[in-house]
């Protein structure tokens, strides 16, 4: 059998990529339905969901429980983005701190828990907000 042939008999993956605070909107909701009729509702494995609903539990024991209520709920993250593109352009679009300061903070401030703050995931911030907004000058 060739490389060709072998490629074709694998079933396609069902993977898509959903948003955080969609993420964070579908567990808001799970306390009001089971997890079949979640995954159901919204097209996601019932994998997907356990793996979302075991981080939440999992980052409960590692922080105190009520930020993780708040900042994995659908306003949590909403806030949570809206002050990453904020200090992002206070300190970096300004000049004033690097990129990999801006990880670091993130550690030391336990958001990289919640949203994406890696290195590269803050160059494509950057790059998204290049594009988008005009440096200001302070």
């Amino acid at each position: 059998m060739d490389i060709e042939s072998q490629n074709k008999e694998k079933k396609p993956r069902k993977y898509c990529i959903i948003a955080r605070a969609l993420q964070a909107q579908i567990l808001d909701e799970s306390p009001n339905f089971s997890q079949r009729q979640l995954a159901k509702k919204y097209n996601i494995p019932n994998t997907t969901l356990q793996h979302w609903m075991d981080r939440k539990k999992e980052l409960k024991g590692k922080i105190d429980p009520n930020m993780v209520d708040f900042f994995e709920s659908s306003s949590g993250q909403s806030w949570l983005h809206s002050m990453v593109v904020a200090i992002f352009l206070i300190f970096h679009q300004n000049g004033n701190s690097g990129i990999p300061d801006l990880h670091e903070f993130f550690e030391m401030t336990s958001i990289n828990m919640f949203v994406g703050t890696s290195i590269s995931a803050l160059q494509k911030i950057g790059k998204i907000l290049d594009k988008r907004a005009p440096r200001s000058v302070y």
